[in-house]
């Protein structure tokens, strides 16, 4: 996310703050003064302050003709306070671990980092080994300022076991092959002298890193060196970046969590990809996104069922990786609204209600219409999600839909069933979809609308579209008479026009046959996602 949101930096050697070679130098600016900032907190400077601060402390302008960046320049009064100010921090060597590291045998030191006013903002736990990795990365950047030796070894003669330097690690002694032969001998009988720090006594070597602590401290290396801070657990650009020997998604997730949150919403588009970022990289990932873990889950949901979540939201549903589970398993069930009915003409323009379930296995969903007479369930595919919907959103606090159960009688359609949810409230009147929709709010001449049909008594409404073409309210009464255009019929179809009296709760016989309830209008929205299925041709039976 931040490398999307920062512009790239015009620096042509790369990033100085992070030693990656990349552009990413003005987004680590801004990481470490906002940092520093949050280090000092007694310090009237600004964010961006701090940020021109490590500007002055931590680049330097190239000099002509020259294509070296310079190692130090120049401070400013801004840059001196700052680095000042890191100087009062006090790092720490407290103990050493009984237990050798597993895999490394290497024994382990608690490192401590104390701000200004003596509070712990930074513990860690390193060994020798990767104190002396760093030592020879300063001793490669700053050749004149980092320490000559380490835990009183001069460099070279008798030196701690160093960890194995790759290829890229090495600096560039020579490009000919007997000059890389010399380099990897070099290298190696550096290397073999590795069992004098395990013979060192506990006390000596805590003395002794202490000491170069101190030292690289003093020489003002500390807001310098990305190695340094990566060593003494800053979450600095350097631990955020995809710098050269330092890793960067463990120190995210310890120290910026919300920084974690954007990338996890920026990688994570399936299932399959929560589970490999947010399940199995790392216990500290798994812990640091259980407060997103849900909001994730309900967004995939969504993403994949569009209708489905409208309906579990409606009923208050929590756990949403376990209703993924349940939809894949084909166990859960919502009522939603099919438009187009198996595509018959005699469905034309209506929305219907079904019980809806989806199989994985044939990526399609399982359509079992309501109705008073036996249906054959509908097949409908995956790539007809649009004919589904949940039941519109003006019309649901009258109508309170449910999640009826799978089988059972049309009587037992009439009880809301909400499986892993919320329970719905229990109507006195008959439950959705087979209650009336009562009310004229909204209601406009020329508007489209949608009218409740339905041809058996004891079958649902529909969902029937429309045009109010008329309407005549009764003076002190919510009662109205309309007249309702069908157009997907020709003007000379006796199916066309139709009056209904509507605004109560009561089922009325209709001209057409079957029973009319009540009329709601419609957004643009819906009204353009009506279009979608309105026929090419009128429909003439």
């Amino acid at each position: 996310q931040a490398v999307k949101a920062w512009p790239p930096s015009a620096h042509p050697q790369g990033c100085r703050i992070c030693t990656a070679q990349t552009t990413c130098f003005d987004s680590c600016l801004a990481v470490m003064g906002a940092y520093t900032t949050r280090l000092h907190p007694q310090s009237d400077s600004s964010p961006s302050e701090w940020a021109a601060c490590a500007t002055t402390a931590a680049t330097g302008e190239l000099k002509d003709g020259s294509d070296d960046w310079p190692q130090t320049r120049a401070p400013s009064s801004s840059s001196t306070s700052a680095e000042d100010t890191l100087r009062q921090c006090k790092v720490e060597v407290r103990r050493c671990h009984s237990q050798p590291r597993p895999r490394s045998g290497d024994l382990e030191y608690d490192v401590e980092v104390k701000g200004p006013n003596g509070s712990i903002e930074l513990r860690t736990t390193r060994t020798v080994a990767e104190f002396e990795r760093t030592h020879m990365q300063l001793k490669r950047a700053f050749p004149q300022e980092s320490p000559t030796s380490f835990l009183g070894f001069q460099d070279g003669f008798g030196m701690a076991a160093p960890p194995r330097l790759t290829s890229d690690e090495r600096p560039p002694f020579g490009s000919c092959s007997s000059c890389k032969a010399a380099d990897d001998e070099a290298f190696e009988s550096i290397e073999a002298v590795s069992v004098w720090n395990r013979q060192m006594s506990e006390g000596t070597t805590i003395a002794g890193l202490q000491q170069w602590l101190n030292q690289v401290s003093t020489a003002g290396l500390l807001y310098r060196s990305p190695p340094l801070q990566a060593l003494l657990g800053f979450p600095g650009p350097s631990n955020l970046w995809a710098a050269p020997w330092v890793p960067s998604l463990t120190t995210i997730a310890g120290c910026h969590q919300g920084i974690l949150f954007q990338i996890a919403s920026f990688v994570v588009g399936t299932p399959s990809d929560w589970f490999n970022f947010c399940g199995l990289s790392s216990r500290g990932v798994v812990v640091q996104m259980q407060p997103v873990a849900d909001p994730t889950w309900h967004a995939l949901y969504a993403q994949r069922w569009p209708a489905f979540a409208e309906c579990l939201e409606y009923q208050g549903a929590q756990d949403w990786c376990t209703l993924f589970k349940e939809t894949l398993a084909g166990r859960l069930e919502c009522t939603l609204e099919v438009f187009d009915r198996e595509k018959k003409l005699g469905f034309a323009m209506a929305a219907m209600a079904a019980r809806i379930q989806y199989e994985v296995k044939l990526n399609t969903y399982i359509a079992r219409y309501l109705s008073a007479s036996q249906v054959v369930p509908e097949t409908i595919p995956y790539c007809e999600t649009h004919r589904l919907r949940f039941c519109p959103v003006s019309a649901r606090v009258q109508l309170q839909p449910g999640l009826p159960q799978a089988s059972g009688s049309v009587d037992d359609m009439r009880v809301p069933y909400c499986p892993s949810v919320a329970k719905a409230p229990q109507p006195t009147l008959p439950a959705y979809p087979y209650r009336v929709l009562e009310g004229l709010e909204g209601l406009k001449v020329g508007m489209g609308v949608e009218l409740q049909w339905k041809m058996q008594f004891g079958s649902p409404f529909g969902w029937w579209f429309g045009h109010l073409e008329e309407m005549h309210v009764e003076p002190g009464t919510n009662l109205c008479n309309a007249t309702i255009t069908f157009r997907h019929f020709p003007a000379t179809s006796r199916w066309y026009r139709l009056e209904v009296r509507i605004g109560d709760a009561e089922l009325r016989p209709c001209s057409f046959g079957g029973f009319t309830g009540g009329l709601r209008p419609m957004s643009e929205d819906e009204h353009a996602h009506w279009m979608r299925f309105f026929p090419k041709e009128p429909v003439v039976f």
